[in-house]
């Protein structure tokens, strides 16, 4: 009896206990209504501080040039979001909602009750934020897009260059020479060599960051300093002084040299003894280890200086042998064009160049196109008429001499010597100089001006006179081949440039002049009573490190014959009333200017190129609607720009081209739009567009009926502005998306996907099937280079057997990041062949992913020249060959660089019931080689 009483009672209080614990929870939620609403007001406030920490590290990694993880900008994402809604809870929701009732005498117990378990849940979900913010890391170093050298690797194949090369190459790989001396005379061909060094290094990915820059005689070191960081990624480098820019270089290359990174630099035609701090170089012949992974080469042409600034190694590079001589002569001309006769003449003439490779690319290049044996001749007799020391300046003589025949490209020539020494020339730039300036005038629209100044360049640069440039945007100019430039006498083109610091004591030459490039450095610097009563082209710049100088009106105003005006790093207050007065003014070039007041402009009537070029303004003038010639438009780099006036989009009917890269405050209701300010729907009266760079922030803004079908060039993202790292300068078409919603794309990004050479797709969560998923369009029928990062859904990147057309016909490069659910990269029938032209490969983080390729994909791939596969945890062969297991061998002929990390299930190369015990868990344990002697590589 005592047993069932004993049992009776634990029942009835087990009953009790789970009959009124719930009840116990229901009471807590009205009665400790205020502890609950308090607790969670503190949690929000811990989860609001570690936001900002996060925010905080996350803008110091960005100003470094950083790449932020996605799980990182995830996790700030769900947090704002977090925050707004419980902002809006404690702030609205129970401000609003009435807790009492009775006329307020007595609490409103239903109303307690369910704010509270909201307030309870939202507690639970900051616990869940606060677990995932256990990041180790919080962002990456990216690498610098590769120096785009443009040395010819036949330059250095002889042997008094090679042993050079291989010299200095090989010291690269040693800790105990950490700065190397390059010297030689001016044309023998230092920076030739110094360039095909780095080109090397670079493609063999011996160095981590490759810093290049050209000293010159007259450095402007926060110039160099401001290409560095670009190299570097920095988004922000505004530091006021050198002294300030070099210590943050110098603090970020010191912490990559920590981390295990490894860097060159390269300092080409150094004058003076510098000091490498002095650059914001963290360079020391201390043999700490990050010392030891810091290399530096110098190119001067005194030996002496080399010494000076530490070189443990100098290299002589001497004139050219003569049968090297003949041999550079011969291979430009072209074997056929070297009769009997003309062979006599070239002997003589390479003899007479004194083994001056520079004087021999030129005389070579200009002679090649030329089959009459009189101007073979002509060339001879006027070099060996010349004294030695001016045989270099004669041979670039008879080069200018040799343009007449193309029409403007001796105009083109001489525009290029505006530009500082060793820069690299945006031909963009030289386009719009040269359409002011008068060049191209018989082309009659932008694209076929563009066509035309790709062929003059590609011409100069066949005579050497111009180079490659370090872009495929942008070109160069030898030193020595500008100050002859500079020099020479024109019929109507008289060049004029003044450095910063220099005097203007040749009044004769100035009162000739037509066109100028005039670098200040502080405001005494600018000439009183200047009068250029010719003037046609005035390219007047700050120098780099200077503050922004005051417009000099006075100097300005005299020259009303002014076609082209450029103005860099200048403050203008107000352009003058005169300015009115100035209605030859074709191109107005304004690049990093302080701008107030320039209303005046809209009195230009005749300005077909406007530019505001990383310009201060935050309001585009309503006055340029009244610009109706106006043919380009470009305001990128304009951070600050908050208003484009809906009137100027709407009257500029005649726009080619439009660059607003950086705006992102578009209207977005047009029926009541008093601001005037400008909304994508406005772009609809841009009918003549062919060029367009543009940043639309959200799809949605997107009108249904803006498709662009007529555009030759452009750079468009939407959701995401581009990152640094994301630039193809030898692209024309460049697409940018990124939308987490699961919205159908427009017409308008339709058109573009057909189109476009470069995109970027990002969180694009609406594709599950494939990019190809969608029968109804055909697209990147033109893509040349692919990423897609974050596609949550995505189990193939192309679905080729239900794709409309044929899958990446011309694809380059492909780079595939965090697709969780990836199950294969490529779903296509056994006889396709898709990928053909595949150079470069990058998989990471797709943990589902079990291989990379299929047998039959395989065979496709002959381009393929880098791959690399990180972070794929159910990867278990890089080629599935289970359909096909008698395979014998693999071939990757042209692959030079292969990385496979992070893949804990990876087996073997390829897949092979032969190879691998497969399901017999009997079998013995065989240890299998990764590569089983079935792959093949060229080495």
């Amino acid at each position: 009896m005592d047993f069932l009483v004993s049992y009776t009672a634990n029942v009835a209080a087990e009953i009790t206990k789970y009959a009124f614990a719930p009840i116990g929870r229901q009471c807590r939620y009205v009665f400790s209504y205020s502890s609950i609403i308090e607790t969670l007001k503190g949690k929000v406030n811990n989860l609001k501080t570690e936001r900002g920490k996060m925010e905080s590290k996350v803008i110091e990694a960005k100003k470094n040039g950083e790449k932020i993880f996605a799980e990182v900008s995830k996790w700030l994402n769900d947090v704002k979001e977090f925050l707004e809604e419980s902002n809006t809870f404690l702030d609205k929701d129970i401000k609003e909602v009435d807790t009492k009732c009775i006329k307020g005498l007595f609490p409103n117990l239903c109303s307690r009750y369910q704010l509270s378990r909201k307030a309870e849940k939202k507690m639970v979900a900051v616990e869940e934020l606060m677990k995932r913010n256990n990041f180790t890391k919080i962002s990456e170093y990216v690498q610098p897009p590769p120096i785009e050298f443009t040395a010819d690797e036949n330059s250095v194949a002889f042997n008094s260059r090679k042993e050079i090369f291989d010299e200095i190459y090989a010291s690269l790989k040693h800790d105990h020479i950490r700065m190397t001396g390059i010297s030689g005379m001016a044309g023998v061909g230092k920076t030739t060599l110094v360039e095909q060094i780095g080109k090397e290094a670079g493609s063999s990915r011996l160095f981590d960051v490759i810093l290049l820059a050209a000293i010159s005689q007259n450095p402007d070191f926060s110039y160099i300093q401001q290409r560095f960081a670009e190299r570097m990624g920095l988004t922000k480098f505004d530091e006021k002084t050198k002294e300030e820019r070099a210590s943050r270089l110098h603090g970020i290359l010191e912490r990559r040299l920590n981390d295990g990174e490894k860097i060159l630099v390269i300092l080409d035609d150094v004058w003076e003894e510098l000091k490498m701090s002095d650059l914001g170089i963290p360079f020391s012949h201390d043999d700490s280890k990050s010392q030891r992974s810091c290399k530096i080469i110098i190119t001067s042409r005194d030996e002496n200086l080399c010494n000076k600034m530490g070189s443990q190694k100098i290299y002589k590079v001497e004139r050219l042998h003569q049968n090297e001589a003949w041999s550079l002569f011969e291979r430009i001309v072209g074997h056929d064009i070297l009769t009997i006769d003309r062979r006599k003449i070239a002997s003589e003439i390479i003899k007479a160049c004194g083994g001056l490779p520079l004087a021999i690319n030129i005389i070579a290049s200009t002679l090649r196109n030329n089959d009459n044996l009189d101007c073979w001749k002509d060339a001879i007799g006027k070099i060996r008429r010349a004294n030695f020391d001016r045989r270099l300046s004669t041979v670039l003589e008879l080069s200018y001499k040799f343009l007449e025949k193309e029409s403007d490209a001796q105009e083109l020539f001489l525009l290029c010597s505006l530009f500082r020494e060793d820069a690299d020339i945006p031909i963009w730039d030289l386009l719009i100089y040269g359409l002011g300036w008068g060049l191209f005038q018989d082309t009659t629209t932008l694209e076929s001006a563009f066509v035309r100044i790709n062929v003059r360049v590609k011409y100069l640069k066949s005579t050497s006179l111009l180079l490659d440039g370090t872009t495929k945007e942008s070109v160069k100019m030898h030193d020595v081949v500008r100050e002859f430039a500079l020099a020479v006498p024109s019929k109507d083109r008289h060049m004029f440039r003044v450095e910063a610091g220099s005097s203007f004591d040749n009044v004769a030459r100035l009162n000739l002049c037509t066109s100028m490039s005039l670098q200040i450095r502080e405001a005494d610097d600018f000439p009183s009573k200047l009068e250029l009563p010719e003037l046609k082209l005035l390219k007047l710049e700050t120098a780099f490190d200077g503050p922004p100088l005051v417009l000099p009106y006075d100097m300005i105003v005299t020259m009303q014959k002014l076609k082209v005006l450029s103005m860099y790093g200048i403050q203008i207050m107000s352009l003058p009333q005169a300015f009115k007065y100035f209605q030859e003014l074709r191109t107005l070039f304004f690049d990093s200017c302080e701008i107030e007041d320039i209303s005046i402009i809209g009195e230009l009537k005749n300005l077909f190129f406007l530019h505001f070029h990383g310009c201060n303004m935050k309001a585009l003038p309503e006055e340029i609607c009244k610009l109706t010639k106006l043919k380009i438009l470009d305001l990128s780099g304009c951070e600050e720009l908050t208003l484009v006036p809906s009137s100027v989009m709407r009257s500029l009917s005649r726009l080619e081209g439009l660059l607003i890269g950086q705006f992102e405050r578009w209207e977005v209701s047009i029926e009541d739009n008093r601001n005037n300010r400008a909304s994508l729907e406005d772009l609809k009266s841009l009918s003549n567009l062919v060029l367009l760079e543009v940043h639309i922030p959200d799809i949605e803004l997107w009108p249904e009926d803006l498709l662009f079908e007529n555009l030759m060039r452009f750079k468009i993202s939407v959701g995401q502005k581009f990152e640094y790292w994301e630039h193809f300068s030898d692209s024309s078409k460049i697409l940018k998306l990124k939308d987490e919603t699961h919205r159908p794309l427009t017409k308008g990004v339709d058109v573009l996907l057909q189109t476009a050479e470069v995109i970027y797709m990002e969180n694009m969560n609406g594709f599950q099937n494939g990019l190809y998923e969608r029968s109804d369009i055909t697209c990147f029928l033109e893509s040349k280079y692919l990423d897609i990062e974050n596609f949550s859904k995505m189990k193939y990147v192309a679905d080729a057997t239900i794709a409309r057309c044929e899958v990446f016909p011309h694809l380059e490069e492909l780079r595939i990041t965090r697709l969780p659910q990836l199950m294969s990269i490529l779903k296509s029938p056994a006889e396709s062949a898709p990928l053909q032209k595949l150079r470069k490969l990058k998989v990471w983080g797709c943990p589902k992913l079990r291989s990379i390729f299929s047998q039959s994909m395989v065979t496709c791939l002959l381009q393929l020249v880098e791959m690399e596969v990180c972070e794929c945890e159910a990867l278990e062969e890089i080629v599935d060959c289970e359909k096909k297991p008698e395979v014998q061998h693999i071939g990757f002929h042209q692959l030079r660089y292969l990385k496979l990390s992070k893949l804990p299930n990876l087996k073997s190369f390829l897949s092979s019931t032969n190879a691998l015990a497969g399901d017999n868990h009997h079998a013995p344990c065989v240890r299998v080689g990764l590569f089983q002697n079935k792959v093949c590589f060229l080495i």
